[in-house]
């Protein structure tokens, strides 16, 4: 039985999830004629990220889902001053008016009596670090204009989005490697870092490897400008609230992405994490891993179990050596 919504993503939590969302019927609405509507999604988690106190740290976008791995960032919003809030809200979350509930357009004037508002400002500043909010207006604009495009109606995206939180640097990293051997799971390349829309791909661009620029697509090349880098992708610590820095290099997380199997700075490296590398060789080739209550070691599933009135929390990965 599915959680409620806010026990998963409590508001304020400052976490880092695992976000999923299918297609209908997992029908390949990106894929096949469709594979233009992946720049959709590419141009369109850029533009909220533009607005969101949201961090990106791993995506990929595939032909019947898009996975993302996001850390919301309400420490982030609540920095920014009411008028800084008043324009992203405005931008992210249009005011509406008219017989044809046109959106307003974000002038001085707008801006300032918003700014002014402190219920609506304290409102929007934590709908603007909200994963709720954020998915909620990514799916909404997506299904809009794939029907239009289709001239139809009715369900784009299958059900609610799913949000896993990852509990520790291993169950992050893991995670965002999982995701970005997505394409190859997929069999839609040999090479995770040949892959189209994926975030190892433009980690790669970045550092002068893989794909050149001109590969990607505008609205793809935005999308990666917004992702994290590997040294600040650890998660917050949960009795200090400090984001510690991670030693993790873009060769060795591109180790632990490669195909094949393990070298040994890869199985290194999921030591490191406290993986079992058996078992991570295992997950490069087998999907449907990384979700559940959460993800993480023993000791993290036990402490946050302790959170959410639970004696236990069960591991669906199946990669920590201390289970293995």
């Amino acid at each position: 039985m599915p959680q409620a919504r806010e026990l998963v993503l409590p508001p304020q939590a400052v976490g880092t999830y695992h976000v999923l969302s299918r297609c209908t019927r997992q029908e390949f609405l990106f894929g096949g004629k469709y594979a233009h509507r992946r720049a959709w999604v590419a141009g369109l988690l850029a533009e909220l990220l533009d607005g969101f106190a949201i961090d990106l740290h791993a995506f990929a976008i595939m032909s019947d889902h898009v996975h993302l791995v996001l850390r919301p960032r309400p420490d982030l919003a609540s920095s920014w001053s009411a008028r800084q809030v008043a324009t992203r809200g405005l931008t992210q979350i249009p005011v509406r008016s008219g017989a044809g509930l046109e959106a307003l357009p974000v002038t001085r004037t707008l801006t300032d009596r918003y700014a002014e508002n402190e219920t609506w400002i304290k409102g929007h500043r934590e709908r603007l670090s909200s994963l709720t909010w954020f998915m909620k207006l990514f799916k909404q604009r997506i299904a809009r204009r794939a029907n239009a495009e289709d001239d139809c109606r009715g369900h784009f995206w299958e059900s609610r989005f799913l949000s896993v939180p990852l509990l520790d640097i291993g169950a992050v990293i893991g995670c965002m490697a999982y995701i970005d051997r997505n394409p190859l799971r997929a069999k839609m390349v040999s090479d995770p870092a040949k892959a189209e829309f994926t975030s190892i791909a433009h980690r790669l661009c970045a550092a002068g490897e893989g794909r050149k620029a001109s590969y990607f697509c505008d609205e793809d090349r935005q999308l990666g400008a917004h992702l994290t880098s590997l040294k600040e992708c650890c998660p917050v610590d949960p009795l200090t609230g400090e984001r510690p820095r991670s030693k993790l290099s873009l060769d060795e997380y591109r180790a632990l992405v490669a195909p094949g199997k393990l070298t040994s700075e890869a199985a290194r490296v999921c030591a490191d994490l406290g993986i079992n590398p058996k078992a991570w060789y295992d997950v490069g080739r087998e999907g449907g891993r990384f979700q559940g209550v959460a993800v993480g070691s023993r000791a993290a599933r036990a402490a946050f179990a302790q959170t959410q009135g639970k004696q236990i929390i069960a591991d669906k990965t199946g990669i920590w050596s201390d289970e293995a």
